[in-house]
């Protein structure tokens, strides 16, 4: 088997094994859900954090916070790469606009 693409792009995205695909869409995801759980759990809000922050913090961890399994992400992937639009982004930037239209942000 010949080695990937070293960019990750569509023609990167186009040479990945099903098997490949998911495994980036779960290490996408477990960022996310990571991050966001940890802010979630170590930011130290207490009642001296203003109305605005506490706000911000709620606002960020729910619109990034992982709601999907990963297969749908995935999917909504494979729809965005079928465009000509989409074809020109880079794989980060197509897993973020699939988070984006599944979660409904």
């Amino acid at each position: 088997m010949a080695p990937l693409s070293g960019s990750l792009d569509f023609a990167r995205w186009r040479e990945m094994s099903a098997h490949e695909r998911q495994t980036f869409v779960e290490g996408a995801m477990l960022a996310l859900g990571s991050l966001t759980s940890r802010l979630r759990t170590e930011l130290p809000l207490d009642s001296r954090t203003s109305p605005d922050l506490l706000a911000a913090v709620v606002k960020f961890v729910d619109t990034n916070y992982p709601k999907r399994p990963a297969l749908a992400y995935q999917k909504e992937m494979d729809s965005i790469y079928l465009t000509p639009e989409g074809q020109k982004l880079p794989m980060f930037e197509c897993f973020l606009q699939a988070f984006r239209r599944i979660n409904g942000r």
